[in-house]
């Protein structure tokens, strides 16, 4: 039983806390401390990828080594020898490319799609993470803020005379389809800004792209909740830095464990629940105040952080997972 984690170019991973890379070590880790039988696991990369239509799948990926620090971070990581194998169906595939969401990624997700109704596991389901987009995901929420979608200048000043009646100040700016806050924009309200920051946004982002209401409760942080096969792993906080506007690590927020509320957990599981129906196993939300924020399902990240503020390997409650279906 084969697990293949599809993943981007070494050299562009933050090998230390790489989430992919996390959960593969653990499996092979647990497999071996659970003594399970025929379990080999690979890494293969973007550009390794291929498809061919008339013969049984086969790809190469890489054997690997590496350990856990204290902290739960990465280190001694080793890539060993380069392995071709053939894709069986009790084998799996792990989706794990950072978006953007842009053609090539939806051709990946095509090829893979056609490897799943032949049989091949893929986590997340390449047709769910299609139908699906994260950010749309979550304002399809009962509780999510007030938000724009699209490109054009008349639906976007009609958003704003709406905001302007909610008494907002600022507003921000930002693409559907990328990730770790790349591209998003704080901006005033008032109309020479705000048309210039739409003018600017239709030239940076040249496609549609998102404008919602500034949420204050940003500065009290914001919730990372991982959910997996529709349970609950765990959660952290993560409170931007002095005078950020964005509760995002990779620009220096800090995080800690948070304990969800009842209601919030039961919202989730609910959520996660549903969204296994169509194959979307492995989800991590992002809550502000009582707002959903996002539904991330391409690529969901923080195990690390997740695990070091938890003072244990959580990546196991999904090893354990994966390895029972064998």
């Amino acid at each position: 039983m084969k697990h293949i984690f599809l993943i981007d170019p070494i050299e562009l991973l933050n090998i230390k806390k790489d989430s992919s890379l996390h959960l593969a070590l653990t499996m092979q880790s647990l497999a071996k401390e659970m003594n399970v039988q025929q379990f080999s696991a690979y890494l293969l990369f973007k550009n390794d990828f291929y498809l061919l239509n008339h013969h049984q799948f086969q790809l190469s990926g890489f054997e690997f080594s590496g350990e856990f620090d204290q902290d739960f971070y990465i280190e001694n990581f080793s890539l060993g020898q380069k392995v071709k194998f053939k894709l069986e169906q009790q084998d799996t595939i792990h989706f794990r490319l950072d978006p953007p969401f842009d053609e090539v990624y939806s051709r990946i997700l095509w090829m893979l799609r056609m490897m799943e109704e032949n049989g091949v596991k893929v986590l997340n389901s390449p047709a769910g993470i299609l139908k699906n987009n994260e950010k749309i995901l979550a304002y399809q929420c009962e509780n999510s803020l007030p938000s724009y979608i699209g490109s054009n200048i008349e639906g976007a000043l009609s958003f704003r005379d709406e905001l302007l009646k909610m008494k907002t100040e600022f507003v921000i700016f930002k693409p559907m389809d990328m990730f770790q806050g790349m591209g998003v924009r704080k901006v005033s309200i008032e109309l020479d800004d705000y048309t210039q920051a739409f003018n600017e946004s239709l030239v940076t982002f040249k496609q549609m792209f998102i404008i919602q209401p500034f949420n204050e409760q940003v500065k009290n942080g914001e919730i990372r909740a991982v959910y997996f096969m529709g349970e609950h792993v765990g959660s952290i906080l993560k409170v931007p830095a002095a005078n950020d506007f964005m509760a995002n690590i990779a620009r220096g927020a800090s995080f800690r464990s948070y304990d969800l509320s009842t209601k919030l957990e039961i919202q989730l599981r609910e959520y996660s629940q549903n969204l296994m129906q169509e194959g979307i196993n492995w989800i991590a939300f992002d809550v502000m105040g009582e707002y959903i924020s996002e539904v991330n399902i391409t690529c969901p990240g923080l195990m690390v952080e997740l695990c070091k503020a938890h003072k244990k390997n959580l990546s196991r409650v999904l090893a354990k997972k994966l390895l029972s279906t064998l």
